[in-house]
């Protein structure tokens, strides 16, 4: 199923960028529902719309919060049903979306870490986004794709008090620009720190 126009400005190495709309083509999206479809890559079709752990076959996931955002969520479930309801009618963006490929990576704890760093560095911290990390090992469906880590980013700043404004710095086309430069530069940061 097409979820959503992706890398509106074409293809960069290892990454994929898309804002996921409240409509797409006709068909209504939710955060929980992308979400799950992410949370089940394999079997997902055969659970739906249930929210029970049990069934989640993705490798690894987990919550990433701004600092001061309530911790009632920080895990999965209550994470996506919050984005589900912060969603607005007067702006169109349900969720910002990001995959970051790693076709080299030789552990999967490494892909993970780091890719929840730069969750937690640029997106919840520097924007104040909430983020759930989903790691796929692709291999489990027989697939030779790279580990990769999914970022499902909430379209709207959190804090204390609950959901505020809009990460518009991110809902344009030009958000694959500004986070893919962002994800090079931590990258280089991430293996200066390792050395």
């Amino acid at each position: 199923m097409d979820w959503l126009y992706d890398n509106p400005l074409g293809g960069y190495p290892n990454f994929t960028f898309g804002v996921l709309e409240q409509s797409y083509r006709g068909y209504p999206n939710t955060p929980s529902e992308f979400a799950l479809r992410k949370l089940r890559p394999v079997g997902g079709l055969d659970h739906a719309g249930s929210f029970d752990e049990k069934t989640f076959t993705a490798y690894r996931y987990g919550s990433v919060l701004p600092d001061d955002a309530p911790d009632n969520l920080d895990a999965a479930v209550p994470l996506i049903r919050a984005m589900d309801f912060s969603l607005c009618s007067s702006h169109p963006a349900a969720l910002i979306y990001a995959t970051l490929d790693f076709p080299d990576t030789r552990r999967l704890h490494h892909a993970w870490e780091e890719s929840r760093a730069f969750a937690y560095h640029q997106l919840a911290q520097k924007r104040h986004l909430p983020v759930l990390v989903v790691e796929h090992r692709p291999g489990d469906a027989g697939s030779d794709n790279p580990v990769h880590c999914h970022l499902l980013i909430g379209a709207r700043k959190l804090d204390g008090t609950g959901f505020r404004g809009f990460a518009d710095d991110l809902l344009t086309d030009q958000g694959q620009r500004i986070l893919y430069d962002e994800w090079i530069g931590f990258r280089s940061r991430w293996e200066a720190l390792k050395a």
